[in-house]
């Protein structure tokens, strides 16, 4: 489903649901019946099909014996199909069991709240490294009846007041409480169910005509409830403000947007920085995290609240913004007072949390391990590059890859400022660089100078189709955060168009047809003797041609087919080297003695690199 017909979808609901809430949660309910009728009737009509077609084939007569088979055989795959689908299981959450003994001042909590919200028991309450807190239903077969979890991030509970740790509980168990949520728990878990079911069958397959209803039924159904899920979020705060008070309520919301970006600006970009540095991740990622936490936020907070509030409510997730979320509660914007005690702290033994905080880092270590040692790496390899094209730089002027590359190397060994200059000076000597525009309204769109950013990725957008698909998505997000839904339904627009584009002149590129138009080369003798020695260094190929296929899309750069008879199976990777050499596009084909297309390639004047036979 396009991103303009889900926002389209959306919006008619969500003036429905204002205006007719009940006929709009009835038309949900008829939906999710619906999904379940046709999946039963599926399995149902298969399996009765089976049947019937098993008794005749007992019963039939020889001569429609191999019919009857057949047939009952594309019943089976049909059935087969359905099954397939069906039986996906849905992982459980993970994390470290909590249990009352071991931490009995949270599950007194829990059970408090629990009674008075009207919430069925949990199965597991489970802590991971997470800034982030959940109830997760995980469903059974056939999305019926569910397993509950209560899932708790130690970093949150590090971050918040302890009465501001039970606003989120609050609001985590308002989403399944009966006195609130009515049938939209069942609906949340068969929301998540199809979604769930969709990936799997686009990953994994299954039956033609399952695949054919559910990848057009779940993203309908999952556009159709998004206002469901939205009203359920603006529903789980007024059950928390209920419980606790709406100012209690905005004072953790405020204070959730403020340490997310604490976190980001002083502990993840200081994680990036030590992954430069260290080639193994730390064994205290917790403990450090827990220190950066404990910082005052200062001045910062202000800064980082106006940006909050200014961010707007989008169709990229159910939840509203913060602003809408406040006027909701008629709650107050302002920075919370720096803790005293945090909610960790305050429900967890210290024993508890220090073993905690060391079973999560070790796991976050272990699961990092080789990402980590990868981006040191290549953080090790950059560093001797950029100076291999420093050097480089001082002896002769760079080409523009070359300094392409010298920039985005500049970005992540030096600043964001040394990187905008160099692709400045690039873009100067080639003023329709498509990567060096992109690359540099990338850079300026981030935090430099957004205005300007945006401008540089319109422009490369204008060059190239791959450039606007990339260019187009990057401005989405942009525009999407700060709720400017016409910009985004332009982009949406353009990103499609330039989608179909570049798979047109991906296809026409990576296909070599009996009908295609083909050229005389016409490169520079030295690649032409670089061609003729690769080819000659394979005895086992006897005829390789080169030609200029003449293309509909992206003319302007022309596309070259290396053509060969052999066997010889070494030859591709040394003519891509030198056609990457020299900054050529195009691939190698090695042709069988049949192959009606290659006496049309070798025919052209000016092809042949090589002819034995």
């Amino acid at each position: 489903m396009t991103l303009e017909r889900f926002e389209a979808i959306v919006a008619r609901l969500e003036a429905r649901q204002k205006k007719h809430p009940g006929y709009y949660q009835f038309q949900v309910l008829m939906l999710a019946l619906f999904g379940f009728g046709v999946l039963f009737l599926g399995v149902g009509g298969a399996i009765l099909g089976a049947v019937l077609l098993l008794i005749g084939l007992l019963l039939t007569a020889r001569v429609f014996l191999l019919k009857t088979l057949k047939l009952f055989i594309l019943v089976m795959v049909f059935l087969g199909g359905i099954v397939k689908a069906l039986f996906v299981r849905i992982p459980e959450p993970e994390g470290l069991i909590l249990t009352p003994g071991n931490s009995p001042k949270l599950f007194a909590l829990l059970e408090a709240m629990r009674k008075d919200l009207g919430v069925k028991p949990f199965r597991y309450v489970l802590m991971n490294g997470e800034f982030n807190a959940s109830v997760v239903e995980v469903p059974r077969w056939l999305m019926l009846g569910s397993k509950r979890f209560l899932v708790l991030g130690l970093p949150l509970m590090r971050a918040l007041a302890p009465d501001e740790f039970r606003a989120v509980l609050a609001h985590e168990l308002g989403h399944v409480s009966k006195k609130h949520a009515g049938f939209g728990p069942w609906i949340y878990r068969v929301r998540h169910s199809w979604s769930y079911l969709h990936e799997q069958l686009e990953e994994r397959g299954g039956g033609a005509a399952v695949g054919w209803f559910i990848n057009r039924y779940a993203p309908f159904f999952n556009a159709y409830t998004f206002v469901l899920g939205r009203a359920q979020e603006y529903e789980a705060d007024a059950s928390a403000a209920q419980l606790l008070g709406p100012e209690v309520i905005g004072r953790m919301l405020v204070r959730v947007q403020l340490r997310e970006r604490q976190l980001e600006e002083r502990f993840w970009k200081f994680l990036d920085e030590t992954a430069k540095h260290q080639p193994e991740p730390p064994g205290d990622l917790h403990a450090v995290m827990d220190r950066v936490l404990a910082q005052p936020m200062g001045l910062e907070a202000q800064g980082w609240l106006r940006a909050g509030l200014e961010e707007k409510t989008t169709c990229a997730d159910t939840h509203p913004a913060l602003k809408d979320r406040l006027e909701a509660l008629n709650a107050v914007p302002e920075v919370p007072a720096e803790l005293e005690v945090n909610a960790a702290q305050h429900y967890l033994e210290p024993e508890r949390c220090q073993l905690l905080e060391h079973h999560l880092s070790e796991r976050w270590k272990y699961g990092n391990l080789h990402a980590w040692s990868q981006r040191h790496r290549d953080f090790l390899a950059g560093g001797v590059r950029l100076q291999q094209l420093e050097q480089l730089a001082a002896a002769r002027p760079l080409n523009d890859q070359e300094q392409l590359e010298r920039s985005l190397l500049a970005e992540d060994h030096q600043s964001p400022e040394a990187a905008v200059e160099l692709l400045r000076d690039l873009l100067k000597q080639h003023p329709n660089h498509i990567s060096g525009a992109l690359e540099l309204g990338r850079i300026l769109l981030m935090s430099l100078d957004q205005a300007e950013g945006e401008e540089w990725v319109e422009k490369a957008m204008r060059l190239d189709p791959v450039a606007a698909s990339l260019g187009s998505r990057l401005l989405i997000a942009w525009h999407a955060k700060h709720g400017r839904r016409r910009e985004v339904d332009r982009l949406a627009q353009t990103a499609k168009a330039s989608d179909d584009h570049s798979r047109a002149m991906f296809a026409e590129r990576n296909q070599w047809n009996p009908g295609d138009v083909l050229q005389p080369p016409e490169l520079p003798e030295e690649v032409m003797a670089e061609l003729r020695a690769v080819a000659e260094h394979h005895p086992g190929v006897w005829a390789v041609a080169i030609v200029r296929k003449q293309t509909r899309y992206r003319s302007s750069t022309p596309y070259y087919l290396v053509v060969a008879q052999g066997v010889d199976g070494g030859l591709a990777p040394d003519v891509a080297r030198v056609l990457k050499r020299h900054d050529l596009e195009g691939a190698v084909h090695v042709c069988g003695e049949r192959d009606t297309r290659f006496p049309v390639a070798i025919s052209v004047p000016g092809a042949v690199l090589k002819r034995t036979q």
